[in-house]
């Protein structure tokens, strides 16, 4: 990841009177990101800027981050649900930085730095500290915040594994020395998930959950992507539902949340059986809970309850004409239990695919099954749930086959 690649993230910090829709999408950096791409970025950059908050160790430092969280929101509901939206406000700026008097000048500056996307900078006036203040149990847990914050960013900058164990080292020896805070925690465990270490991460993650007085969801949400790995549907349903209920608060956790139970949804498909079908429309529910008010969730979320509410439909997967002809010859009478008899739900339908005509004899059962395909598929959400899933009839992941001239299969 280069300098470029995250400029939007640090640059546009807020808009100016009556943003136009262009200067929200700038915000959100678009472009040079593709609009397809928008919804992703409004997730990415609340989840940075709510990072920085928790990470900060200066008060003006947490109010910027939170000043940027509120446009964030704002520009979030004017973009994707055409709310009103006349200025992000001002933005607090850090006070002016003169020559370091105090480790709290050092904390000042450096942040400073980080928070403008300055990581090279940040980096080089670390080491110009270390030799007055790199003792100190404070610059150590200054220096672990820095190396996280570049390792995530600006990897590019960090030569070799050596840094990043020496911030991990400091990072415990902040937490010894200085106390169990949630920001030192944090910390701690994003340092050992980005270099490699999962199994430490989740341990350190214990052990803060079980010395940090109050911890927050933002801290808290890492103990769902955790039970996710071994959990079954219901027992991860049950935790996500608790969780919701206490981070009402906290649209990144939440969104987090839906991503997670998204993302396990997804895993259910394709669905060949009442019971995936049960877990996947649980696993929905769930996620469409915890995405309401965040317009970039609730719209990851939109297209699988449409699938949901619709998978287990049934859908007439018989001959059209023979049950026009029933429907005549019973006076109707008959056509419920016709109808019920080859019917068959929607997930089934897309399971068995499309048909081709291999000869005369067969022509009016494909024609059948094609119909039905041809009902279950016109929409588009069904396609963009199973992008990730591959189905029977598939040779390409994801890859649906379309019906030519589909209007003749209802030419009778």
């Amino acid at each position: 990841m280069t300098a470029t690649d995250t400029a939007w993230l640090v640059e546009h910090l807020d808009y100016g009177p009556e943003p136009s829709p262009q200067d929200l999408k700038e915000f959100f950096g678009v472009p040079p990101s593709p609009e397809s791409e928008l919804e992703g970025n409004i997730r990415e950059k609340r989840k940075y800027w709510k990072g920085q908050e928790s990470r900060s160790r200066v008060e003006t430092g947490r109010e910027i981050a939170k000043a940027v969280l509120q446009a964030i929101q704002e520009a979030e509901h004017a973009l994707l649900r055409g709310s009103d939206v006349e200025t992000s406000g001002p933005v607090p700026e850090f006070a002016p930085t003169g020559p370091a008097k105090s480790i709290d000048d050092i904390f000042n500056e450096i942040e400073q730095l980080l928070f403008r996307g300055r990581h090279s900078d940040a980096l080089d006036r670390l080491g110009t500290s270390e030799a007055d203040w790199g003792k100190l149990s404070r610059f150590k847990d200054l220096r672990a915040r820095v190396i996280l914050d570049v390792l995530e960013q600006r990897p590019d900058l960090l030569h070799g594994h050596s840094a990043v164990q020496s911030a991990i080292d400091d990072a415990r020896s902040a937490i010894d020395e200085l106390g169990p805070e949630e920001a030192r925690y944090l910390i701690l465990v994003d340092l050992l998930e980005a270099s490699g270490k999962r199994p430490e991460a989740d341990q350190a993650f214990e052990e803060g959950l079980q010395k940090i007085e109050k911890p927050s969801p933002h801290y808290r949400v890492r103990e769902l992507v955790i039970l996710t790995r071994s959990a079954t549907v219901d027992q991860l349903i049950v935790r996500a539902l608790r969780f919701i209920d206490s981070a009402e608060g906290d649209a990144d956790a939440r969104s987090s949340v839906v991503q997670m139970l998204v993302t396990k949804a997804e895993g259910v498909l394709p669905l060949t059986d009442p019971t995936r079908l049960a877990q996947y429309i649980s696993l929905v529910d769930a996620a469409a809970w915890a995405a309401i008010g965040i317009p970039e969730a609730e719209n990851a979320v939109r297209p699988h309850r449409m699938w949901a509410a619709s998978a287990g439909q049934k859908v007439f997967s018989g001959n059209w004409q023979w049950r026009a002809l029933v429907a005549v010859l019973t006076g109707f009478i008959a056509l419920p239990v016709f109808n019920i008899m080859l019917s068959k739900p929607a997930y089934q339908i897309l399971l068995l695919g499309p048909a081709k005509a291999t000869t005369k004899k067969l022509a009016m059962n494909v024609r059948a099954q094609n119909r039905a395909y041809f009902m279950v598929t016109r929409n588009n959400y069904v396609e963009h749930v199973h992008a990730k899933a591959k189905l029977p009839w598939q040779s390409v992941r994801g890859q649906f086959y379309e019906i030519d001239n589909a209007e003749a299969l209802f030419d009778f």
